[in-house]
Formats: C-alpha cells, sequence, structure tokens
C-alpha cells in the first residue's frame, strides 16, 4: 500500500476523484485487514492443512490489496475528509468542545492516521495567511506525553523501560511521541488514556484563551513560537497550553503507574535459548502454566540412527520451524516406520513424505530426505495408502539409501508437528542414537 511507484493515483469511486495515497494514514489498511480477518480464516478452514501454510496469506493478500487499494482505501479516506468537515464544524459551534475533543483524541488520530488529513486543512489556512485554531487545538498533546513519560522514568524500576523511556522522553519535548506512544504508553493502556487527559486539558486551555497557530515553527517546544499572534501576543496563554497538559499528565502518572501492573511487559528475560535445553524450558512452562499440561503424546523414532535438533536441517524452512516445530533424524537405513498408532492422511505421489495423525490428534509429518521431490518417487517405495490404520512400528515407507546419496541427496529425516500451535511445547528426548520404536518426542498439550 505504501509503494512509492503506485502513490498519488487519481481513482473515480461512483463520481467522486480520490487519490491513492496511503504513506501518511492508518485508516485504509485497518479497514483492509477487517475485511482480510474473515476471508482469511476461510481460506484457513477450507484450504488443506499440507498447503493452507502458504496458500492462506498469499490467497488473501491475491485478493484484499487490489481490493483494498481500489476500493476500501479511497473509501478510508474520504471518512477521513468527511471527519475533518465534522471537526471544523464543531470548532466553528463550540471552540470548548472541540479543544476537548481534538485536544483529548488527537494521539489516537495519530494512531490511526487520520491527523494526515485534518493537518492538511490546517495547513492550507496558514498559507493562504489565516490562523488556525485546529492545530492550536492538538499541539499540547505531546506535552501531554511528555509529563506520563517523566513520571514512568522516576517511577519504574524496570532499568530496560528507563532506557526507552528517557530517549523518548526527549523526543517528546520537541514534538516526536511516536517512539513514546508505541514502545512505552500504547502498551500501557492506562498510560495512553491519561496522555489523552493530559490532551484535553490542553485543548480547554487554548479555547479558554482563544489561542491560535499563526504560522508553522516546528514541533514541540520550538513550535510554540507559532501561537505568537504579531498583534497582540498571548503569552501566559502559550505557556499555560505546554504547561497544563504537561503536569496534570505527569501528576496523573505518578499517582496511578505501577510496575506491577504491567510485569508481563517489564519482564525481559535475559537468557541465551540455545543454552537452556528444551526440557528445563518444558518444566518452566509446566510450573508457569499447570492448567494449560493437560496430557502428554511420545512420538517413537522412524527410523534407526540419531536425533538432531531440527535447527540443524539443511533445508532453512524446517530449520526455522516455519512449518512446525519437531526434530531431524539422521538414519542408518532406509526403512521408515509408523511413530505412533494413527491414520495415514497424506502420501505425497513422489512418497518422499508421508503425513499422519495420531489417535491423540497428533498431525506428523515425515520428509525423507532434502529436495528429493526432485527424484519423482525413484528409489522409494510406499508400503502403506492414503488412508490406511496404522500401528506404531509399522513400515510405512522404503528407500534406497546409499543411490539418493550418490544422487547427490541429504537422506536426513525432518519430523515436523504440524499442529505445533496446538500444543504447550515440542521437546526431543535427548541427541542420541536410537533404534525405531524408541522414545523420540514429548509432544505436550
Amino acid at each position: 500500500m505504501c509503494y512509492p511507484a503506485i502513490q498519488n493515483v487519481d481513482i473515480n469511486l461512483w463520481g467522486y476523484v480520490v487519490n491513492t495515497t496511503y504513506t501518511s494514514t492508518f485508516l485504509p489498511i485497518l479497514f483492509g485487514l477487517l475485511a482480510a480477518v474473515p476471508l482469511y480464516k476461510w481460506f484457513d478452514k477450507v484450504l488443506p492443512k499440507m498447503i493452507k501454510g502458504f496458500m492462506t496469506p498469499m490467497l488473501t493478500l491475491i485478493i484484499i490489496f487490489p481490493l483494498t487499494f481500489i476500493v476500501i482505501g479511497p473509501l478510508a479516506n474520504m471518512i477521513g475528509a468527511g471527519l475533518n468537515v465534522v471537526l471544523t464544524s464543531i470548532c466553528e459551534f463550540s471552540p470548548l468542545l472541540a479543544g476537548l475533543i481534538l485536544g483529548g483524541c488527537w494521539q489516537i488520530f495519530v494512531l490511526f492516521g487520520i491527523h494526515g488529513v485534518l493537518t492538511i486543512f490546517a495547513f492550507m489556512d496558514l498559507l493562504a495567511g489565516n490562523p488556525s485554531q485546529l492545530l492550536a487545538f492538538s499541539y499540547g498533546a505531546s506535552f501531554a506525553t511528555c509529563g506520563v513519560l517523566l513520571s514512568i522514568i522516576l517511577k519504574t524500576k524496570d532499568a530496560k523501560l528507563k532506557e526507552v523511556a528517557l530517549p523518548s522522553f526527549i523526543s517528546a519535548i520537541f514534538g516526536v511521541t511516536e517512539p513514546g506512544t508505541y514502545g512505552v504508553t500504547l502498551p500501557r493502556k492506562k498510560m495512553f488514556a491519561i496522555c489523552c487527559i493530559g490532551g484535553a486539558a490542553s485543548g480547554v486551555v487554548v479555547a479558554l484563551s482563544n489561542l491560535a497557530m499563526y504560522s508553522y515553527a516546528g514541533m514541540g517546544i520550538i513550535g510554540l513560537l507559532g501561537f505568537v499572534n504579531p498583534d497582540g501576543p498571548n503569552f501566559i496563554g502559550i505557556a499555560l497550553s505546554a504547561i497544563v497538559p504537561f503536569v496534570v499528565s505527569f501528576v496523573l502518572g505518578m499517582l496511578v503507574y505501577k510496575d506491577s501492573d504491567y510485569e508481563y511487559l517489564n519482564d525481559v528475560v535475559e537468557t541465551d535459548i540455545k543454552s537452556v535445553s528444551k526440557e528445563e524450558k518444558t518444566e518452566e512452562k509446566k510450573e508457569a502454566a499447570p492448567a494449560l499440561l493437560k496430557e502428554k503424546e511420545m512420538l517413537a523414532m522412524p527410523a534407526d540412527g540419531m536425533i538432531k535438533p531440527l535447527s540443524e536441517a539443511a533445508d532453512e524452512a524446517f530449520a526455522n520451524e516455519a512449518l512446525g516445530k519437531g526434530c531431524l533424524v539422521i538414519p542408518e537405513n532406509g526403512n521408515v516406520y509408523a511413530p505412533f498408532d494413527g491414520t495415514v492422511r497424506v502420501l505425497f505421489p513422489t512418497k518422499h513424505a508421508i503425513g499422519l495423525a495420531s489417535e491423540g490428534g497428533c498431525e506428523a509429518l515425515i520428509h525423507i530426505g532434502i529436495n528429493t521431490v526432485n527424484l519423482d518417487g525413484k528409489y522409494f517405495e510406499a508400503h502403506v495408502q492414503q488412508g490406511d490404520c496404522v500401528k506404531k512400528g509399522q513400515l510405512l515407507v522404503s528407500f534406497e539409501k546409499e543411490k539418493i546419496e550418490q544422487e547427490g541427496y541429504s537422506c536426513e529425516i525432518p519430523v515436523i508437528i504440524t499442529n505445533t500451535d496446538e500444543y504447550l511445547d515440542i521437546v526431543e528426548k535427548d541427541h542420541d542414537r536410537h533404534v525405531h520404536g524408541e522414545d523420540m518426542l514429548h509432544v505436550i498439550r
């Protein structure tokens, strides 16, 4: 949506010409996502499990992108323009009410990109030599963010939060609130609400002091110079428009903020994941969430050989766990056996991969070799058919290991749990040699 070559295109939508510029607004993307969610869920439901991992997002994007660019995006921009008309009317009807709404909601407008539409009209007034009260109403929001950030810096004991909040506070002084908003206040919803309260307080001050912006002098504290009326500057009102939102937000932040309310955000564990065994991580999850640990299923070795971490797979898609968690088996011979009692869900025509579902609901993909699909079934022999019920240890597929390796292919066997997201954890038993039928993977629900 933000690709430069497709910006600034005029589209005639039912007689209303709109410009497709989406680089400064979130509203079209938001509406596009709202349309994409049900479509994504439908594809995820109807597509076969073996292909939906990549086909579901691809088909959703193919449909939603042009729909959003041509229809949803222009409609969203029209809504933004309509909102500007409404707010302008409110300013003319009651400056005090407009100050409350614009000052209090400005940070929300920034989140959704609506502020870009509003400021366009305000800057047009400035360029024409007309003072803009709309910009004045919104200006105190950055000082409200400053107040909240300073209160968090003083009250938090979390060193990492201080590291984020301090530079965000300095940025907010000069009008750049996005780091503080997205990195600090928005994840802590009470703090974001206090920012809005402080912004509303600034809007009230602007309305009561009859302030307006006469020129654009920049953002933040420097930009206050743009409030100076050449015919009669109101320096007290200008100062209060920055001080009041800062003080209100700072005081409320000091009263409300507690680290304990945001432990789920503040607790950052400085642990090298690679140095912790998966067995230890599983025990930690058991203690942290005993209610989730309902059952454990064991998968047996599908072949004689060594168990290795899946991260050592030669194929990056397997190594990055893009298809699910599991482990790697380095086979010693060319026989592959069932790891549990279950059903053959999928048997690839090339016989190099087989998908199984256990009686307990575990779905496993046994992929024999890397890129062996290119052999088109050569050197492979299937001993079961799709739909067959199999028993643990039953021979599924045999392959000529030496000949495949002579063709230049690796015969390592990634064993993937394709419904990984349904489990609390998936852990290898160890990284030693085992024969088929011995325990290999703990699948914990």
